[in-house]
């Protein structure tokens, strides 16, 4: 797996961008620190997934790690459903990496791939 890079703009409000290597969300007592009561993962895909979304969330509010990830619930597709609000998309970084972009406040996102 060679290196990536990724940059975000915003043109108004907040931004938030995490990428992770594909499954690195897969360790002993990931679903104890990371997710919400009502949220529950399967597979490590699924963990780091919800992983990257949480911490792009977290940094376009600008606290990061420093606010609970635990406090932040996410459905399927990302959409919050407790916690700061924001819109959240996967980008497709290719085999080998999980990555995903926050708004806040909620808008549209537009992706260019360079």
């Amino acid at each position: 797996m060679g290196a990536v890079g990724v940059v975000a703009l915003c043109a108004e409000g907040q931004v938030g961008i995490d990428i992770e290597a594909a499954g690195s969300a897969a360790f002993v007592g990931f679903d104890d620190v990371a997710l919400h009561p009502a949220e529950h993962c399967t597979t490590d895909e699924e963990r780091t997934r919800l992983w990257v979304r949480k911490e792009a969330i977290l940094k376009a509010h600008g606290t990061g790690l420093v606010t609970d990830p635990r406090e932040l619930r996410l459905d399927d597709d990302g959409t919050v459903l407790e916690g700061p609000p924001a819109t959240v998309i996967d980008l497709d970084m290719g085999p080998g990496w999980t990555c995903a972009v926050a708004v806040t406040p909620p808008g549209p996102i537009k992706t260019v791939l360079v």
